[in-house]
């Protein structure tokens, strides 16, 4: 089930940040709008070291996965969307909507989820659609355009690893 998706248009409505359900690194992540329903989500950063898709996921088929799940909820649950990538953006998406209140941890098992109220949840976001806010993307890095002169390149390219003393790198001054 590929439910994921690039979009290119989507007008980024809120940038947040949140620990990982393993409290062991800190996620960034955006929640994006294309139109006035269609809301969606990714996760962006990520201070750990574990790899992650930063694809667009449809806030309404992660609702729709939610409320059909015959099991206790947890990050598994949306594993589904993204098959054959990292099994931690699962997980990454999940600690995003944990933090939105989507859903929260389960009394009875520390382990899993509860889903919380959809429409708790989707209001503060429509109140953001409807107010026109437009962020800047933040998983994107600003870089400036810099001038180079290919023979500038080239030397560097093809040195050796002896330096002009004669001495390779490493070896001792002979006194």
């Amino acid at each position: 089930m590929k439910e994921v998706t690039k979009h290119d248009n989507i007008r980024f409505i809120k940038i947040n940040s949140c620990k990982s359900l393993s409290g062991k690194s800190s996620l960034e992540y955006q929640l994006g709008c294309h139109g006035d329903s269609d809301v969606y989500i990714r996760v962006v950063k990520n201070s750990g070291g574990g790899w992650f898709s930063k694809e667009w996921i449809a806030i309404q088929k992660i609702i729709t996965v939610l409320e059909s799940s015959k099991f206790p909820l947890t990050s598994y649950t949306l594993q589904t969307f993204f098959a054959g990538k990292s099994v931690n953006t699962a997980a990454f998406i999940f600690a995003a909507l944990k933090e939105e209140g989507l859903v929260a941890n389960n009394p009875d098992n520390p382990r899993c989820y509860l889903l919380q109220s959809v429409d708790s949840f989707m209001q503060p976001i429509k109140v953001l659609i409807s107010s026109g806010v437009a962020l800047q993307d933040t998983s994107v890095k600003a870089t400036k355009t810099i001038a180079v002169n290919i023979d500038d390149i080239i030397p560097v390219l093809a040195s050796s690893t002896k330096p002009a003393s004669g001495k390779t790198k490493g070896q001792p001054d002979k006194a």
